[in-house]
């Protein structure tokens, strides 16, 4: 059981921070699977790409990967803090 508009948000959420991460001609995949009684999305990219440290901040709020260059790419640093409060309240 989720609220489909803010189901629609957390997706775009992550769609947007995979494309502004993606230089072109890269590719941003989206896949939906049912698993057991939830169903699950992945989004993946062939972007910059993160480092094991990166994840682990990744959902913080204000955290950019690279602080250098993060005003070119746009954002405010909190997209996927906002998608994972979301799933969490929302979705679950």
């Amino acid at each position: 059981m989720a609220d489909p508009t803010r189901a629609v948000q957390i997706l775009t959420n992550l769609l947007v921070n995979a494309l502004r991460y993606t230089p072109v001609p890269g590719r941003v995949d989206m896949t939906v699977s049912l698993q057991e009684d939830t169903v699950a999305f992945r989004v993946s990219d062939t972007g910059i790409g993160l480092t094991p440290e990166q994840r682990s901040h990744i959902f913080e709020r204000f955290y950019r990967v690279d602080k250098s260059h993060s005003r070119a790419f746009g954002g405010s640093g909190i997209d996927l803090t906002i998608a994972q409060s979301l799933a969490h309240v929302y979705v679950h």
